[in-house]
């Protein structure tokens, strides 16, 4: 998280720490776990889309990620990447984990049937 910090401060220094999103984070997530998908399809020495699909996404079990995210897990069949949600609490200056819900074994059978992956 302190990276993100530095970096947020460094490209857009108008902005105080206490008035930015979330959205921040989401980004940095979101390039993180595409780092990764991308290291692991040009270790299988395919980097064409489908091959960052095939062969980096869909064999991502249980990446940390990092940044108070839960573990990602892509598969062929399913392309949502994890079924936890970590509620924190930003309380002076510091993140606390407030509660994890795991959507899937909460609601199984919405997870199954309504809440799609794609």
């Amino acid at each position: 998280m302190d990276k993100v910090i530095e970096y947020a401060k460094k490209y857009n220094p108008g902005i105080p720490q206490e008035k930015r999103t979330i959205h921040t984070v989401q980004a940095w997530a979101n390039a993180l776990g595409l780092a990764e998908a991308l290291r692991l399809a040009d270790k299988a020495g395919d980097l064409s889309g489908e091959g960052i699909l095939k062969k980096g996404f869909e064999t991502m079990r249980g990446y940390e990620i990092g940044l108070g995210i839960a573990p990602a897990t892509f598969t062929a069949t399913d392309h949502r990447s994890q079924s936890e949600a970590k509620i924190y609490e930003y309380k002076n200056g510091q993140f606390a984990l407030i509660d994890a819900v795991d959507l899937k074994k909460r609601w199984p059978e919405k997870w199954e049937k309504e809440w799609l992956g794609w």
